[in-house]
């Protein structure tokens, strides 16, 4: 009887096994045929799952080696970009080395000059060492909100300094006299606010006995004043900083103007309402560049500002368009 009950218990296991490989069977042929319906969007949505994006800039420099005062282009390719934004360029500093915009403002070195949304920047470098060197240029982007830091890329260009020519003797070479500048009324010093007033020789337009003055205004770079006192352009400004705005008026004109002021409205919590003293009369074609100086920005991110000449309109003035202009510049803490 013993062994009947194990007969039995045996067969009954064997049936169990045959059983679990059958439904095994069924269950892979319903794969097999799920898969061939379904062509190839079963395997598209599960390559979906672990499909990743790479973000990245590429930076190069055309051309990647030049001498002091030549001009180049530093470009960039931002891969895998999917929040809108702008880009920043900086470099480190060496000595007796600046890269300097088109319109001659230097970038300062160690800071981050906001480039914008282009792709883009034409630079040129000016290098009084000894011996070449090779600078790490780098391109970062940055949201909208100024907030969000996004990737880096950066690209290394060969600086030549151009050497001192001796086939000329000490004899021949001659020096210019320096310009002797106009001397300026003192503009008032409101709180924490310096100015500074260059008068800049332009061609003098015909002076009519009918015409009219344009008194105009044209903000040419925004910046900081450095340690030693200088001027240094870039679009951002640390918190211990001092920043600066340069800006230029001109008579646009045909005849000169009567005596004018100019009013700036800075982004400081202190004094942020400059007037200016009353300025001499402009010709025709007479340029006043200012360098207005101010600390202590009211906010973390960009700040306006705004220049405006003759603003209680006591002039008689041919074009009230261009008689303001704003600008900003970006606080970083």
């Amino acid at each position: 009887m013993e062994i009947q009950a194990s007969k039995v218990d045996i067969a009954i296991k064997a049936l169990a096994v045959f059983g679990l490989a059958s439904l095994l069977g069924l269950g892979i042929a319903g794969v097999v045929r799920m898969s061939e319906s379904s062509g190839s969007n079963a395997f598209s949505s599960l390559a979906s799952l672990f499909s990743f994006r790479r973000e990245a800039i590429t930076v190069s420099v055309s051309p990647t080696s030049i001498e002091s005062g030549d001009s180049f282009t530093v470009r960039w390719v931002h891969e895998g970009r999917d929040t809108p934004g702008i880009y920043v360029f900086s470099y480190p500093c060496e000595s007796g080395f600046e890269f300097s915009l088109p319109s001659g403002a230097v970038i300062a070195c160690g800071a981050s000059y906001r480039a914008g949304d282009v792709d883009s920047l034409a630079l040129s470098a000016k290098y009084s060492g000894d011996s070449p060197i090779n600078v790490q240029l780098s391109v970062q982007s940055l949201g909208n909100d100024s907030k969000q830091i996004g990737v880096i890329g950066s690209a290394v260009l060969l600086v030549t300094p151009v050497p001192a020519s001796s086939d000329a003797p000490p004899s021949s070479i001659r020096s210019e006299p320096p310009v002797q500048k106009p001397a300026s009324p003192p503009a008032t010093k409101p709180g924490p606010v310096k100015t500074t007033i260059t008068k800049i020789g332009t061609s003098t337009p015909p002076i009519l006995a009918n015409g009219t003055p344009d008194l105009a205004v044209r903000i040419v770079d925004v910046g900081i004043i450095n340690a030693s006192g200088v001027f240094v352009a870039t679009s951002s400004v640390f918190r211990t900083q001092q920043a600066a705005v340069v800006f230029d008026i001109t008579n646009n004109g045909t005849a000169a103007s009567k005596h004018w002021d100019f009013t700036a409205i800075l982004p400081i919590a202190v004094d942020g309402y400059y007037h200016s003293e009353v300025l001499p009369p402009l010709s025709p074609g007479d340029r006043i560049r200012f360098t207005l100086g101010f600390t202590s920005l009211n906010a973390i991110g960009e700040n306006k500002f705004v220049m405006t000449v003759d603003p209680s309109n006591s002039l008689k003035d041919s074009n009230r368009s261009n008689d303001s202009a704003t600008a900003t510049i970006f606080k970083i803490d």
